[in-house]
């Protein structure tokens, strides 16, 4: 194969071979001729079989390698490479990456030495920018000519897969209270008390108290009495992603899907940590195209983060109305929803879906990507007023929905650039800790 030089020097020599025809410069012709009859002999020589590197006398052993990292870690890889045959040129093995994947430490190429049995090993640290999957790999052996006018290349090994998960470990800046955490504890029951089935006592009316609870029967009208219920600690979760075309927006990486997927696995995590809750996932695009019912255990974790990792949009608009009623036929027992959307859809016949979804003993907290929040602003004066004006236009819009949202009685978090990670978290804590949320 050629290189870039070498096809400048090809170009170039034709080029004098023309214009030495046009002009009839026979010194200009031969100099043309010599140079494209140099070209072709080192490419020729370069290339000739006894010389090409065969990628059976390579032997390559994966030493350090993961096929799961969380987003914006680092991990070790490490690969030994033995070339057994006769001598040969310099070569150099390469260990090809993705734009996505960084190296912080090492290289992924090295330079083994020259002889019948060489042997070297690449090492280097590589760091996970974006979510999904992406490969390590293929190793290359690479060799050039002298005068960089061709190279050579033969795959010595396949590509490695690695997963980059969303990190489900809560950032700093996210706060964390006592609804975080499980509520065994020693020998604490697994039950608290709120608005449950089985009754638990009577006790003084709060102006938070539902009034539907106040027992009138032992009430007088100076002291009003509430009857208090064992409800089950245990909470049910499903994360729902919008993955219409709008999720995309913002830069790669820190898109609004990719902040959500971050959300919900942290959420997964202390739900995982909790040994109580069951939490589920769901994908949503003019249809539902994934649906795990929440449940626990170590493979169903596994499964939840490895597609929260893949999540990719689709095409088809998010109606949230017909979501929830997908939604009814799919779950047992009462849960709480935590929806991820941009809202770009209008909501429409939201009331009585959302009326059955409640009356099955369902809640619905719902998590806004505000489209105009994940753009920075403009350095082109000309071009700011114009942004600032299309940026208030899709707040209006969004600020119309959340709305109506809110006249349903659904609560409603906005999230930017900066990370949805904080509110769904309080969101998760308040649940665990009175039962719901807003």
């Amino acid at each position: 194969m050629i290189t870039g030089a070498g096809r400048t020097a090809f170009v170039a020599g034709l080029a004098a071979l023309v214009l030495a025809v046009v002009f009839l410069s026979y010194l200009l012709l031969v100099v043309a001729v010599a140079s494209l009859a140099f070209i072709a002999f080192e490419v020729g020589a370069f290339h000739r079989p006894s010389r090409r590197l065969a990628g059976a006398r390579f032997h390559v052993t994966v030493r350090d390698s993961y096929p799961r990292l969380p987003i914006g870690t680092e991990g070790p890889v490490r690969l030994a490479v033995r070339y057994e045959g006769p001598p040969t040129v310099p070569f150099a093995v390469v260990d090809t990456l993705p734009a996505s994947l960084g190296v912080r430490d090492g290289s992924p190429v090295v330079v083994p030495p020259t002889g019948r049995t060489a042997t070297a090993e690449v090492a280097y640290r590589v760091h996970t920018g974006a979510r999904g999957r992406h490969d390590l790999g293929p190793t290359m052996a690479v060799r050039r000519g002298a005068l960089d006018l061709a190279f050579d290349e033969v795959e010595i090994a396949p590509a490695r897969p690695l997963l980059v998960t969303a990190s489900n470990l809560s950032p700093r800046s996210v706060p964390t209270g006592l609804g975080l955490y499980t509520r065994v504890r020693g020998r604490l029951a697994l039950r608290h008390r709120g608005y449950g089935s089985e009754f638990r006592s009577l006790r003084a009316y709060e102006l938070s108290d539902d009034i539907r609870h106040v027992a009138w029967r032992r009430s007088t009208p100076e002291n009003l009495l509430v009857r208090e219920f064992e409800q089950e600690s245990r909470q049910d979760y499903l994360l729902v992603f919008d993955v219409s075309p709008p999720m995309n927006v913002g830069p790669a990486g820190r898109s609004a899907l990719d902040l959500a997927a971050e959300a919900g696995a942290i959420v997964a995590g202390f739900v995982e940590r909790s040994a109580e809750d069951r939490i589920g996932l769901l994908t949503y695009a003019g249809g539902v195209h994934q649906f795990f019912r929440p449940a626990r255990g170590s493979a169903h974790f596994r499964r939840i983060a490895e597609n929260l990792a893949l999540a990719a949009t689709r095409d088809g608009p998010f109606d949230l109305a017909h979501l929830l009623i997908e939604v009814l036929g799919r779950l047992r027992v009462h849960t709480h929803l935590l929806v991820f959307s941009t809202l770009s859809e209008p909501l429409g016949d939201l009331h009585t879906a959302h009326s059955r979804f409640i009356g099955r003993g369902h809640h619905l907290y719902l998590f806004a990507a505000q489209a105009s929040g994940f753009h920075p602003p403009a350095d082109d004066p000309a071009l700011r007023d114009v942004l600032d004006w299309a940026e208030s236009e899709e707040e209006r819009r969004l600020a119309r929905r959340l709305a109506l949202l809110h006249a349903e009685g659904v609560p409603t978090y906005r999230y930017d650039r900066l990370g949805a990670a904080a509110k769904v978290v309080a969101a998760y804590g308040a649940i665990r800790a009175w039962g719901r949320a807003g």
